[in-house]
């Protein structure tokens, strides 16, 4: 813990996950918790399933360590399912400040491009910048951006 702030790694047994969101099949949150904190954010909810009911929001993050290999293991097993987007990410910043330093998502978007399923991520961080070479080259992906003001 720095600053009030902890992160944890922690392990995984799914990271693509059907979805309950119109129009989108397949989530992938890399991350459990985020560190904009953001006071509009509907997913402080995920908050009583994770271990961290008593935190504030925004002042942790559980870094899904092994998000990469079980993603490549999903994939594997979906062969012959249709190639629908997934989303990046539903309930956390798939482009935290965390990402710097662990790249999950960076190697999860490389997995998903590599068995051709379009992504489609939600972020209000220009970290997604680092991945636009990518993203770029998968067909039919897209990046929305959260701008956030005070009026």
């Amino acid at each position: 813990m720095r600053d009030g702030f902890s992160v944890c790694e922690i392990q995984s047994k799914t990271i693509a996950n059907e979805s309950k969101i119109p129009d989108v099949e397949l989530v992938v949150n890399p991350y459990v918790g985020c560190q904009h904190g953001c006071s509009y954010r509907y997913a402080k909810f995920m908050m009583r399933f994770t271990g961290h009911a008593f935190d504030k929001w925004g002042k942790h993050v559980d870094v899904k360590i092994n998000a990469p290999e079980i993603l490549e293991k999903q994939l594997d097993s979906m062969r012959k399912r249709q190639r629908v987007p997934v989303l990046l990410s539903s309930v956390t910043d798939a482009y935290q400040p965390v990402e710097r330093r662990f790249e999950i998502t960076r190697k999860c978007i490389q997995r998903l491009s590599n068995h051709s399923f379009p992504i489609s991520v939600l972020t209000k961080s220009n970290l997604v910048r680092r991945n636009l070479d990518i993203i770029s080259g998968n067909p039919k992906s897209e990046v929305g951006m959260t701008t956030i003001t005070l009026d």
